[in-house]
């Protein structure tokens, strides 16, 4: 650019050589860029210096970046409204954040090498559960509406949604659970139904229902 070349001038810089900055999955994070005040080429030696500078960069770029990609996630993770539970590849707890201890009333002592289907409330029978791990297993992923437990044994309706995490070897390495309380919503959707199609002083079933019942 026109600014650069002015700085470049004002410095008596008249010759430069680049090298890609590259991650260790081949992405380009940038360039690495030589000035000098002299015209010329570099010999092999420097080349070698250039490239192992643009090597050391880039290591130092992506170890950066994970670690700012870490703290994101840690901070979505620890702040999030729905709760998130983390099992290893024999289904067990993990890692729990502090929306499941606020919906489910356990710690996450309570829970970790745990199944989750400690939270199983038995209103569910087996081919729901069935159908569940056939499409974990066939699709990486399932969601639904499902009613389990807290640990006072409330009864609450959520929402799930669970993702498989597979290997390099494409074998089963964590699920990843993330399920909201839907119970309010729940309770007005049948606030609702019974309002609309029940006589509130005589609890008698109204006209609106014998029509949808016809």
């Amino acid at each position: 650019s026109p600014d650069l070349k002015e700085q470049a001038a004002r410095a008596n810089l008249i010759s430069c050589w680049i090298d890609p900055i590259v991650s260790s999955v081949n992405i380009v994070l940038g360039v690495f860029s030589v000035y000098r005040q002299d015209a010329g080429i570099l010999n092999p030696e420097q080349l070698t210096l250039l490239e192992q500078a643009s090597r050391l960069v880039g290591i130092t770029l992506e170890r950066k970046l994970d670690e700012e990609s870490l703290r994101l996630s840690s901070s979505v993770f620890e702040t999030s409204a729905d709760a998130i539970v983390i099992t290893d590849e024999n289904n067990l707890i993990v890692a729990v954040n502090p929306a499941f201890s606020r919906i489910t009333q356990y710690t996450p002592e309570e829970v970790f090498g745990k199944n989750p289907k400690l939270l199983s409330s038995g209103l569910q029978d087996a081919n729901f559960y069935k159908t569940m791990w056939q499409s974990l297993t066939a699709l990486g992923k399932w969601q639904g509406e499902i009613i389990n437990k807290r640990k006072d044994g409330e009864p609450y309706s959520e929402w799930l949604s669970i993702s498989t995490v597979f290997d390099d070897q494409n074998k089963v390495q964590q699920h990843v659970a993330i399920f909201s309380d839907i119970s309010d919503i729940k309770r007005s959707e049948a606030i609702i139904w019974q309002q609309a199609n029940y006589d509130t002083l005589t609890g008698l079933p109204n006209r609106r229902l014998f029509q949808d019942r016809k």
